[in-house]
């Protein structure tokens, strides 16, 4: 687990690293047969319904 989260980080830094991703927030994280969870604003994790006719989730 440590490894993904220091690869996280690292993404996360080539991120901020852009004037347009000064901003960038991790937001939730993979689980192992489980999709995507989000981690909320108080700290509250939903797991991510996955649209069926679209190819990729919008998170906005």
């Amino acid at each position: 687990m440590p490894f993904e989260r220091q690869a996280a980080e690292q993404a996360l830094a080539a991120l901020r690293a852009h004037p347009l991703g000064s901003d960038a927030a991790l937001i939730g994280e993979v689980v192992e047969r489980k999709g995507v969870r989000l981690a909320g604003l108080y700290g509250v994790k939903r797991t991510l319904d996955l649209p069926h006719a679209e190819p990729l989730p919008r998170i906005c």
